[in-house]
């Protein structure tokens, strides 16, 4: 199986992947960063985001009532929650259920 992902056309579909995620990190970042109820996008290298909001609670809440499930941090990250970042589409359902923000 290692040597499996050592061929070029795994190689490539890794590059292809994480690309995929990268750009979508980056326009999910740019959106949630002009909602009015997210204070903070961190900074983030992988495949997740970690957003301060205004009311995690109702954030939360918006999310899984468009069918996706962000984590809660509670203490010590006060109304933090991390977001993974999913294909084109599930990004989109997470973004137009938080509209409501």
């Amino acid at each position: 199986a290692v040597l499996a992902c050592m061929v070029p056309e795994a190689k490539a579909e890794v590059a292809r992947r994480v690309g995929n995620i990268r750009s979508e990190r980056e326009r999910v970042r740019a959106a949630l960063a002009k909602m009015p109820g997210v204070e903070r996008v961190f900074p983030s290298e992988a495949n997740f985001l970690l957003v301060k909001a205004k009311d995690a609670k109702r954030f939360n809440t918006l999310a899984q009532q468009g069918g996706v499930l962000v984590r809660n941090f509670g203490q010590p990250l006060q109304n933090c929650l991390r977001i993974t970042i999913g294909d084109v589409a599930k990004n989109d359902q997470l973004l137009e259920s938080l509209k409501a923000l």
